[in-house]
């Protein structure tokens, strides 16, 4: 909003903080073994509890949280040394944590009791996070041959980008892998009976754990869907980029973590919750040119490029019910991800990396259809109309070679790094078919001199409506 004075236009005030306070204490001064039971006055209004203990030591505790009602039912938070930031990551800390959960609204009061485990120096993190009384924004994309989901910011959900600098060798800069390769599944251990209104709160309290608690340079997922298909950005650094998240140690690099906000051991997991994570799965993996049926060989152990945590860790994470939803989620991927030939309406010609080569600058050219994957292309909406185009044979993108906003600069492959030189407008020309249109210079995807040859390069060039500018998209 807008405030008017005298004429003058005054800028509206900014949008308040979210709230967001929390409280540790000891549970016990010695080793806490199963039996061990506690009631615990939180403090301050508590909606999220987390736990923590010495040393590299797996674990279980059990909360439940008293409201006016009584006592609720008991919530389980695991803690798995395994799980988290690489080792030799400057995150890794060599202790354990569990947790946080969703306890549900200002709750008072918790009883605590061990479940697995001898845990030493056992403490209660109790968080306190509630949204701020106006609405915050999420980023909204229209649709495309693979369309961006609608996707809560950083910003929208209230991240203080301070927490990112807190703990030792953490400088708030993301670090980036050169690229994504294979997405792992996670649920939270959250309470599954949460609102709408209560998911930006939890991925708060989930964000402050993490980087306050294990002592985590950021939030360790790279997305977080809840119960209702909301997804929410989670580590900084860029959705559309191959961040390195601590969501599955040894595994992080090179993978995308997507968790759903609930725990689904037992529980099933809502059609919505489903519905969320395979359109956010949809365009990431589409984007980063992986293969949704494909496998991946990491650290000696190959997985489905669409996993769950507890391929690669010991633990029960995402859970039971989510898991056995994976094996849907990679077709449905799949059948999102079916890939177009792209014709040259005057020569009759593929669009074709040549050599059906996978390295960073390989030429595109044109080429008889041979259905080779090097002939195959998927469009991936990035921001409004811009698309990404995507070849299926190495899963790098249609780039003008060097940013060149000069006519006849060479059309190549590239690694995606979000260039304007990478964007490309699909524009129809009225007669069903398409020109390509490079965000950076305007120009249009065109074969070099209108020729027919097998071979001839293709290059960036001004629009002039010529056949050899237009392009059918065709199915494979």
């Amino acid at each position: 909003m807008t405030l008017l004075f005298s004429g003058v236009a005054a800028p509206a005030a900014p949008d308040p903080a979210p709230i967001l306070e929390a409280r540790e204490q000891a549970l016990a001064a010695y080793r806490a073994l199963p039996g061990f039971e506690r009631k615990v006055e939180t403090g301050l209004p508590t909606e999220m509890v987390g736990f923590e203990w010495e040393g590299e030591t797996a674990g279980a505790v059990e909360v439940r949280a008293r409201d006016g009602d009584g006592w609720g039912p008991w919530i389980l938070a695991e803690g798995d040394p395994d799980e988290g930031p690489d080792p030799e990551s400057a995150e890794f800390r060599g202790r354990t944590t569990a947790g946080p959960v969703w306890v549900g609204p200002a709750v008072r009061q918790v009883e605590v009791r061990v479940k697995e485990g001898g845990l030493d120096g056992l403490a209660l993190h109790a968080i306190h996070t509630e949204d701020p009384p106006k609405p915050r924004g999420t980023i909204r994309r229209a649709g495309a041959t693979v369309p961006r989901p609608a996707i809560t910011s950083r910003a929208g959900w209230g991240a203080d980008e301070s927490f990112r600098k807190l703990a030792p060798g953490c400088n708030g800069t993301p670090e980036y892998a050169g690229v994504v390769r294979n997405a792992l599944a996670h649920h939270t251990a959250t309470a599954n009976g949460y609102g709408p209104g209560d998911s930006a709160a939890i991925v708060r309290g989930i964000y402050y754990f993490h980087t306050h608690t294990n002592g985590w340079c950021d939030i360790g997922y790279n997305f977080l869907v809840d119960r209702f298909g909301q997804v929410f950005e989670g580590r900084a650094g860029g959705i559309d980029r191959a961040v390195v998240g601590a969501h599955a140690s040894g595994f992080n690099r090179e993978s995308t973590g997507a968790a759903v906000i609930g725990t689904f051991s037992t529980d099933p997991v809502p059609d919505a919750a489903i519905s969320g994570l395979q359109r956010l799965l949809n365009w990431k993996l589409g984007l980063h040119g992986v293969d949704p049926l494909g496998q991946v060989t990491v650290g000696g152990r190959t997985i489905p490029t669409i996993a769950g945590h507890r391929d690669v860790n010991a633990t029960d994470c995402p859970g039971a019910n989510l898991q056995a939803k994976l094996g849907a989620i990679r077709q449905q991927a799949a059948v999102a991800n079916r890939p177009d030939r792209l014709t040259s309406v005057n020569s009759g010609k593929e669009l074709d990396v040549a050599g059906a080569s996978t390295a960073n600058g390989a030429g595109v050219i044109q080429w008889p259809g041979n259905g080779g994957r090097n002939q195959q292309w998927r469009a991936v909406a990035i921001s409004g109309d811009a698309y990404a185009v995507i070849s299926a044979n190495s899963g790098k993108v249609l780039d003008v070679e060097g940013a060149s906003l000069a006519d006849g600069a060479p059309i190549i492959q590239w690694a995606w790094n979000g260039g304007a030189n990478q964007l490309w407008r699909l524009e129809p020309t009225g007669d069903g078919d398409t020109k390509l249109v490079s965000v950076n210079s305007g120009k249009v995807v065109d074969v070099a001199g209108m020729s027919l040859a097998d071979g001839a390069r293709v290059i960036q060039w001004p629009w002039h409506g010529g056949r050899n500018q237009q392009w059918r998209m065709v199915p494979v």
